[in-house]
C-alpha cells in the first residue's frame, strides 16, 4: 500500500470566532513529491483543496492509492450467452475475447462466437460495429454486410480504426469508425507461414494484435508460433520466432521460439509483450526482434499460480496481456481465473480473483471472481477492462484509492470524514513523524452519515497528524 498523505494543522481562534488555520502536508520520505501532488489535485478541482495565504477556507482533501482494484460488471449478464445490443446487463455476448480502447475510453470487443465486433461506451451501452451476429464467413463490407469467423483479437490506431485478428479466417482485417471492413493481409481459409504483401501473406490462426504510433500492426500468429509485423503498406514480415519450434527459447529473430503466442501489447518504448500460453510465460520482444522471458516457468509443464520473481512465478494458460504507461504488465491468467500484475523487474503478484476458484462477482482483490478471464486492457487512468468469456461479461476494475480524507477545523475540535464505500479503513493519529511516537488508532466514536464516516477529535496544543489505513 502506498504511503498515505499526512495532514498537520495548527489552529488559532480569532476574536470573531473564525479559526485561522495554518495547514501543512507532510510525507515521511518525499515532501516535494507530496506538495506537487497537492498542486495537481488543486488544479483539477478547486472544490477539493482551497487554501489561501494559510487560511483554511474549506475542507482539505488528500488521497492515496492502495494498489488494489475494485471490479464491477460493465456489460453482459453472467451466464447468459447470446447476442443483444443494450445497456449493462441487457446486453449479451457469446465468448467475448479481444478488448481494446480508443481515446474516449470506448471499448471494442471481438465477440468471437457471435462473429462480430462490438463497441461499449464508458456508460456500458453496447452496439455492434461490424459483422452479422451468428453468421460466420468472410466478406468485406460495411456494418452487417461484413463477415468474420471467430475473431479473437482487436487493436486500435490513433485515428480510431479497429484492427482485427480474424482468427479462423486466418487474415487481418481493418474496420473504420464507420464500420467499413477491409482485409489487409492473408487469404481467407488458407493457412501457412508466408511473408509477403497483402493477400500473398499467410497466417495460421492469428490471435492477438497491437498497433504502434506508425500504424505497424504486430500479430501473435499463434499456431505458427511466430510474432509477425504488418506495415501500413501491407508488407508482412516475421519479427521473431521459428515456425514449428513450439518451445520457449530466448534469442534474436529466428533463434528465438514460442510455445503458443496468443496476445501482444506494446509499451511506450516500442517493447512488445507477448503472452506465450504454450510456455506459461510472459515474453518481451525488442523492436530488433530480441526475445527475453520476463516471468513464468518457460515450459508447458511448469504451470501453477505462485507469485514470485521471474521464473519462480507460475501461470496457467495465460491468454491476454496489457501494459500501462509505467511499464506495469497485466495478464489475464485464464487457467487460474485471475488477473496478474508483473513489474518491469518481473515481480508477479495476483491482482484479482482467486486461483482455481471460478465464479462471477465483483469485489476487491480475491473477493472478485472470474470464469476464464480471457483478455485484458488498461486505460490512461489505470482502469482495467476484462473480457470474461466463460461468464460472457465485461468487467471493469478501478484502482482503489484511500478515500479522500477531509478535515474541517472549528474552535475546539477537528472534524474528519471519508467515503466508506470502497472498503474498510481506520483512522490513525500521531503527534510526531519518524520518532519514537507511533501511529495509534483513533478510538473516538465513528458516526456514519450517508456514505461517509465522520470522526470528531479534540484540539490539543501539540501537532496532530492523521492518516487512513486499510483494516
Amino acid at each position: 500500500m502506498n504511503t498515505p498523505l499526512l495532514l498537520r494543522a495548527r489552529v488559532r481562534p480569532s476574536r470573531r470566532g473564525v479559526c485561522s488555520a495554518r495547514l501543512s502536508v507532510a510525507h515521511p520520505h518525499r515532501l516535494r513529491t507530496v506538495m506537487k501532488r497537492i498542486k495537481n489535485i488543486d488544479s483539477r478541482s478547486a472544490t477539493e483543496t482551497l487554501i489561501v495565504c494559510g487560511l483554511l477556507l474549506g475542507p482539505f482533501w488528500a488521497r492515496g492509492q492502495t494498489g488494489q482494484y475494485y471490479f464491477t460488471l460493465l456489460a453482459g449478464r453472467p451466464g447468459a450467452q447470446g447476442f443483444a445490443d443494450g445497456t449493462g446487463d441487457a446486453a449479451r455476448f457469446n465468448r467475448p475475447a479481444g478488448v481494446a480502447l480508443d481515446h474516449s475510453n470506448n471499448l471494442y470487443i471481438a465477440d468471437s462466437y457471435n462473429h462480430v465486433i462490438r463497441k461499449v461506451t464508458p456508460a456500458g451501452v453496447v452496439t455492434t460495429l461490424a459483422g452479422s451476429p451468428g453468421q460466420f464467413g468472410h466478406a468485406d463490407g460495411v456494418g452487417s454486410a461484413a463477415g468474420f469467423y471467430c475473431p479473437f483479437g482487436v487493436a486500435l490506431d490513433g485515428a480510431g480504426n479497429v484492427y482485427v485478428a480474424d482468427t479462423y479466417n486466418h487474415v487481418i482485417r481493418k474496420v473504420t469508425p464507420g464500420g467499413a471492413v477491409t482485409t489487409l493481409a492473408g487469404s481467407p481459409g488458407r493457412v501457412a507461414c508466408v511473408d509477403g504483401i497483402g493477400a500473398a501473406a499467410r497466417f495460421f490462426c492469428p490471435s492477438g494484435l497491437a498497433v504502434d504510433a506508425s500504424t505497424n500492426v504486430y500479430i501473435a500468429d499463434s499456431v505458427n508460433s511466430l510474432i509477425r509485423r504488418l506495415t501500413p503498406e501491407g508488407m508482412v514480415t516475421t519479427l521473431a520466432g521459428s515456425m514449428g519450434q513450439h518451445e520457449c527459447l530466448d534469442g534474436a529473430g529466428s533463434a528465438a521460439s514460442f510455445g503458443d503466442p496468443t496476445d501482444v501489447a506494446l509499451d511506450g518504448a516500442g517493447i512488445l509483450y507477448v503472452v506465450d500460453a504454450g510456455a506459461n510465460t510472459i515474453r518481451r520482444v525488442t523492436p530488433a526482434g530480441v526475445v527475453t522471458s520476463l516471468a513464468g516457468g518457460q515450459s508447458s509443464i511448469l504451470f501453477g499460480s505462485d507469485d514470485g520473481i521471474g521464473n519462480a512465478a507460475r501461470f496457467h494458460g495465460p491468454s491476454g496481456v496489457a501494459v500501462d504507461a509505467l511499464g506495469i504488465v497485466y495478464v489475464a491468467d485464464a487457467g487460474n481465473y485471475v488477473i496478474r500484475r508483473v513489474t518491469p523487474d518481473g515481480v508477479v503478484t495476483t491482482l484479482a480473483g482467486n486461483p482455481l476458484q471460478p465464479g462471477c462477482s465483483g469485489g476487491i482483490g480475491s473477493a472478485a471472481r472470474f470464469n476464464t478471464a480471457y483478455r485484458v486492457t488498461v486505460d490512461s487512468s489505470g482502469n482495467l477492462y476484462v473480457a470474461d468469456d466463460g461468464n460472457n461479461v465485461i468487467f471493469v476494475g478501478q484502482p482503489v484509492r484511500t478515500p479522500a480524507l477531509s478535515m474541517t477545523v472549528s474552535l475546539s475540535q477537528v472534524i474528519l470524514a471519508w467515503d466508506n464505500r470502497r472498503g474498510d479503513f481506520s483512522l490513525e493519529r500521531t503527534s510526531a513523524l519518524g520518532g519514537a511516537v507511533g501511529w495509534r488508532p483513533l478510538t473516538n466514536s465513528v458516526q456514519v452519515v450517508g456514505t461517509s464516516c465522520v470522526v470528531t477529535d479534540g484540539l490539543t496544543s501539540s501537532a496532530a497528524f492523521y492518516r487512513l489505513t486499510r483494516k
